[in-house]
């Protein structure tokens, strides 16, 4: 699975300089160190492109009849997110920014994993591409997205086969909201040549979704 885990710790004037977006009305920034799939995080959504929502990570499609399908949707593949049922009508009319500091992932070194913390060189918050819908049923009325996953760059390859898709450029992150047409989309669909992210290793700490603190981004040895 990846991209599995996350976090997000910034502030309103960070948001608002790198991102031009503002918090929804009467809402208070949540920070979050270690978000894990079912929780609440922020997106930028096409239909509402100057506002930095929260909506469930883990995408339920309009169509379930069970919106507990969410929990094993919180990834969509660039290579078949444009064929897949679930996928092929979010991935060309319902497309948003998750906006995030880092993602974390495990090394695997022989039986263990060694979890690493993920983020922009530059210092700058991160921008992944994803997909959205929305469910309601039980008098429930539920925004949820999934994360949109590629192969790994040179940074990424010696972590992990899969890597979340980064858009730190403005322009791509303007066509992600705003493009339509299937093929431009796929053009999209690539991880960064660039070096553009740094990591280190973190504790082990951030592998139980109940440890929660700004600890969870201090190095270890």
């Amino acid at each position: 699975m990846m991209c599995g885990r996350y976090s997000f710790s910034t502030t309103k004037a960070k948001i608002k300089v790198q991102l031009d977006v503002q918090l929804e009305s009467g809402t208070e920034l949540i920070h979050n160190y270690n978000i894990a799939p079912t929780q609440q995080a922020y997106v930028i959504s096409d239909q509402a492109p100057g506002i930095l929502q929260r909506f469930q990570w883990g995408l339920i499609p309009a169509w379930s009849n069970d919106p507990k399908i969410g929990s094993k949707m919180i990834n969509a593949r660039a290579e078949t997110v444009l064929e897949k049922p679930s996928f092929r009508v979010p991935i060309r009319q319902q497309r948003c920014l998750v906006v995030a500091d880092s993602f974390y992932e495990w090394q695997k070194e022989g039986r263990s994993k060694t979890p690493f913390r993920i983020f922009p060189s530059n210092g700058q918050l991160l921008v992944m591409g994803g997909i959205w819908d929305t469910w309601q049923g039980d008098g429930k009325v539920i925004h949820s997205f999934s994360i949109i996953t590629t192969a790994p760059n040179q940074e990424m390859r010696p972590i992990h086969d899969r890597m979340p898709l980064v858009l730190q450029n403005k322009d791509a992150q303007k066509s992600w909201l705003e493009e339509r047409n299937p093929a431009v989309i796929a053009e999209l669909l690539h991880p960064p040549e660039d070096w553009i992210l740094d990591m280190y290793p973190v504790s082990t700490a951030v592998n139980s979704v109940r440890n929660n603190g700004e600890e969870l981004h201090e190095g270890v040895e």
